[in-house]
């Protein structure tokens, strides 16, 4: 067997997917609901 390196990009999802669990985990323990907005929907600033 030998040893594959998986990637910078395999890496970062992982993480990218631990810090969403963790902010979901402690906005419930604020009582808050995390919501995701869509990727192609504007950002108004007011």
């Amino acid at each position: 067997m030998t040893y594959r390196d998986p990637g910078a990009d395999h890496y970062e999802e992982q993480y990218r997917s631990r810090v969403l669990a963790s902010l979901k985990r402690r906005a419930k323990s604020l009582g808050f609901v995390l919501q995701a907005v869509p990727c192609d929907a504007e950002v108004a600033v007011s």
